[in-house]
């Protein structure tokens, strides 16, 4: 199933509903309510979704549940809603006082394009928060250049070119409507339709499925038929629901190719494992190569110095009775060759399983097509980035933290994902996740208040959790050294230390 995007026309009528709806009102607050945005404006309350990268604001039935966000806006007055510059771009104008009883202008800028976003700016449009990192605190808040039809460029006789016919073809505008089908003159007739009064409706099949939503009525195209909504707010409210249970609920088909990929998945890891130990095995020749003299016949394995370790270091070495010594060094070599030749194979092997199960994991089902094609892959989320096998959170600022889930997660953060100069976090003398805390930009100097967060998060996901204060200590990632036959154990120096109380992640990451 294809998911109907706003378009430019849309918000221009969405616009005008809200700020009829809204204008004078309070706006009480806003909720993070993950993945969505709740908007208590007193008279309704809004819901700011994304389903497979479509942005929507539909109207919200339920109680409201969620994490406080934005609260300098919470308690202003609604002094109007408009469309920004035509674009795809919906902006609550409030007015707020500050402590001091002055007041003072925010614009709240709801984004309808890509995967969407909330920006809450100032009245000299300098960027205060956003919701998603690609807005950064304090830079002017510009819209790229449009490339859409503006209804106001086309004249009071609403005349168009093949050219503006083209882009509202391509743009979806009146995609259900049979006027683009009648020429430039029908579509500039409805287009003037729109603007003066326009018709919402929710658009369905004659199999009486639910296809997309419009601002115009009738005649639709072959094989659809339109029901009436009193605002465009209400169709898209329908629509939303429609797709939210139609296209989101996991079938098991959709579930078994789930355990199936993930299964593949952790197999392949383990061979990528194995095969990054060539070196092991290299070295493991060497030690025996050098140590010929030592070796009896019908050995099963032998303890011997390692040259290659740490001062006085042993190391046990297993051999093949059968084989002779100079024998068992040949394997050993043999094996370290064949390992390191399969690991390139192996790791493009590993991603491709990786995307695969990204795709799975954020694709639409759709309930009414058969068998495995019930499965749309998610290959429009170009945005999407695959999951990650640790946790990740989001600072301000555009600072990032991961944490480790297990041994073998804490290595792959450490010593595969992490850069050496990101910072490294560990709870002193407590088992636990590695933490690491990556900069926006490089040589970037976190704030202590970022230090804090990150430390907080690595007391949290230690075995001290339930200590009232935890030392927590940190160092760059380069300074990080993995210790020898035990997994996620490591030594570091450089380092310093942090005393934090551990917190739950949704008390430590405050709104932005």
């Amino acid at each position: 199933m294809k998911i109907q995007r706003l378009t430019s026309f849309d918000i221009n009528i969405l616009a005008r509903e809200l700020g009829e709806l809204l204008r004078g009102h309070t706006l009480r607050e806003l909720l993070l309510s993950p993945p969505d945005v709740l908007i208590d404006c007193h008279k309704i309350i809004l819901r700011f979704c994304v389903l497979s990268g479509a942005p929507f604001l539909v109207g919200e039935r339920g109680r409201m549940s969620g994490r406080p966000w934005l609260r300098v806006i919470n308690g202003g007055r609604i002094e109007g809603v408009s469309q920004v510059e035509f674009d795809r771009v919906l902006r609550f104008e409030i007015s707020n006082r500050t402590q001091l009883g002055h007041k003072k202008i925010y614009n709240l800028n709801l984004e309808f394009f890509k995967n969407g976003n909330i920006i809450l700016t100032d009245d000299r449009q300098k960027i205060i928060s956003a919701l998603n990192r690609s807005a950064r605190r304090g830079e002017p808040y510009e819209l790229a250049r449009l490339s859409g039809v503006d209804i106001r460029e086309l004249g009071d006789g609403l005349s168009l070119n093949n050219d503006h016919l083209e882009k509202i073809k391509k743009l979806g505008i009146i995609y259900f409507s049979k006027s683009l089908d009648q020429g430039p003159e029908a579509v500039a007739r409805l287009l003037k339709v729109i603007s003066e009064s326009p018709a919402p409706h929710l658009i369905l099949s004659d199999a009486n499925a639910v296809a997309g939503f419009s601002i115009y009525g009738g005649p639709f195209l072959d094989g659809h038929w339109g029901q009436p909504r009193d605002t465009l707010l209400m169709a898209l409210t329908d629509y939303v629901n429609y797709l939210r249970q139609a296209i989101t609920a996991p079938l098991p088909d959709w579930k078994k190719r789930m355990a199936k990929a993930e299964k593949k998945l952790m197999a392949t890891a383990e061979q990528v494992k194995t095969a990054e130990s060539y070196h092991l095995m290299r070295r493991y020749g060497q030690i025996l190569i050098s140590n010929l003299h030592l070796i009896e016949k019908s050995q099963s394995e032998i303890t011997l110095s390692d040259p290659y370790g740490e001062p006085d270091q042993m190391v046990r070495i297993s051999l093949n009775p059968a084989l002779s010594p100079d024998r068992n060094a040949a394997f050993y070599f043999d094996k370290a060759r064949k390992l390191q030749a399969s690991l390139p194979r192996l790791k493009d092997k590993y991603k491709a399983q990786q995307e695969e199960l990204v795709e799975l994991q954020n694709a639409p089902v759709d309930r009414t097509a058969p068998g495995r094609d019930r499965i749309e892959a998610a290959r429009k989320l170009k945005s999407a980035q695959p999951k990650l096998p640790f946790r990740q959170f989001q600072l301000e600022h555009g600072w990032e933290v991961f944490a480790g889930k297990s041994a073998a997660s804490n290595d792959e953060l450490t010593f595969s994902f992490a850069r050496k100069d990101d910072l490294w976090f560990h709870a002193w003398q407590a088992a636990g996740s590695h933490v690491v805390l990556r900069a926006p930009q490089k040589n970037a100097i976190p704030a202590k208040k970022t230090l804090q967060q990150a430390a907080t998060l690595a007391a949290y996901y230690s075995k001290a959790k339930t200590s009232g204060k935890v030392p927590v200590i940190y160092t760059r990632v380069k300074y990080v050294r993995k210790v020898r036959g035990a997994a996620g154990k490591v030594t570091c120096t450089n380092e310093k230390e942090l005393m934090v109380k551990p917190l739950k992640p949704e008390l430590v990451i405050e709104s932005r």
